[in-house]
């Protein structure tokens, strides 16, 4: 099958042609200095973010950062690696976010869990636009229950074993393990107050009794990590019934939803491939993203991705989810997340020159302005790999 590229994608796979086309806009003394306007907010807390803060970046206290991404990243390796050039973690506030963010301030928690679903092109900024609802969930006291990519666990090489606790299963002892190390991180606050709401036989020799801590669960996993996939199905399952009884509320975000419905690159003795519902922790996440839970939000993402590389031409749901997966994930509420407006653009362009990501001359006018709008065809993760290169 032929792949077709885009001029920004092609520019991405080829920086010194970016470079070529990024030098043709010298500033000359007939083209002026474009002026910036403010693209930076001081209102760090999600909750607050609204309309007159669209557009705008802004900066993830440093604590929030280390308390929710210490152990798994939602974003690219180079997104954090560039927070650290720029001296902090800054998150645009897109219009997706805000929406969701304003929902969910007006969700009637006593009705059944809502499912958001994130789709839009690659790049276009859906792991960003879910890392700032992921911020609002954490500083609004949700329990967080946040997996960003599960289709690694059956793309690359994982060691896997028969289920603890059903035989025709197989577990990933390893994840399972770091997950609940993941949810431990972001969830500290709530451990004082959620307790088991029945026993809970683990292993012969540990049992968890009624009005354990979640603590003592999670601990259990993690220091038993050959039982780590049999606590985080127990886990899960606590959590629905905590939330459904109002003594909590469980935000649920899983990047790549898709994968569900995918294959594994795992095989059988006999070479053939597992199906991902051969695997224990894909069972027990796919029971978060159903409605037959109150007490709840559920905010997922579409990735082209998770596709097998023949599966990828549309980013749309339908295509993505194919029509099995379609239907077990109907209803949801469909959230799309667009390529940079003209507003966003030009504060990104700001943003990035204010910070020295930019120091070309030429991206300060005008004309270098609507270069790099063309070739990056204001898609945010084009626009960041040119810039680098500039």
């Amino acid at each position: 099958m032929l792949r077709t590229w885009s001029v920004g994608k092609w520019l991405c796979a080829n920086r010194n042609s970016a470079r070529c086309v990024a030098s043709l806009a010298v500033p000359t003394e007939s083209q002026p200095v474009y002026k910036p306007v403010q693209f930076l907010t001081d209102e760090t807390n999600p909750v607050k973010h609204g309309d007159n803060h669209l557009g705008m970046f802004y900066r993830m206290p440093d604590q929030d950062f280390e308390r929710l991404f210490s152990v798994y990243q939602m974003c690219m390796p180079r997104y954090l690696e560039q927070s650290k050039a720029l001296g902090g973690t800054f998150v645009m506030v897109r219009r997706p976010a805000v929406e969701i963010i304003q929902r969910l301030e007006k969700t009637d928690l006593s009705r059944p869990a809502i499912r958001y679903m994130l789709y839009g092109r690659y790049g276009a900024g859906k792991k960003l636009t879910m890392t700032h609802v992921l911020h609002y969930a954490y500083t609004s006291n949700w329990v967080v229950v946040n997996v960003p990519h599960p289709r690694h666990w059956f793309k690359y090489r994982m060691e896997f074993n028969p289920s603890a606790s059903d035989e025709t299963l197989l577990d990933i002892p390893f994840i399972g393990a770091k997950l609940l190390a993941h949810f431990k991180s972001q969830n500290l606050s709530h451990f004082s107050t959620l307790r088991t709401t029945k026993p809970h036989e683990i292993t012969k020799r540990q049992v968890i009794p009624e009005g354990a801590p979640l603590m003592e669960l999670v601990d259990l996993g993690i220091q038993r990590v050959k039982h780590s996939n049999v606590v985080v199905n127990t886990l899960l399952g606590e959590l629905k019934t905590l939330a459904t009884k109002g003594e909590c509320k469980v935000m649920v975000l899983i990047g790549g939803v898709n994968f569900f419905f995918q294959g594994t690159n795992h095989r059988k003795p006999d070479r053939s491939l597992y199906d991902v519902w051969d695997f224990s922790l894909a069972r027990s996440l796919f029971s978060m993203v159903q409605s037959d839970w109150n007490g709840g939000a559920i905010v997922s993402s579409l990735c082209v991705s998770s596709n097998s590389l023949n599966h990828r031409e549309s980013h749309y749901p339908r295509y993505l989810l194919g029509r099995d997966g379609f239907e077990k994930l109907d209803p949801f509420l469909p959230v799309r997340v667009d390529n940079y407006s003209e507003q966003e653009f030009e504060s990104c362009m700001d943003f990035y020159i204010n910070k020295k990501w930019l120091v070309k001359p030429a991206a300060k006018t005008p004309i270098g302005r609507k270069e790099l709008a063309f070739v990056s065809a204001y898609n945010p993760l084009a626009l960041n790999e040119i810039s680098e290169g500039i």
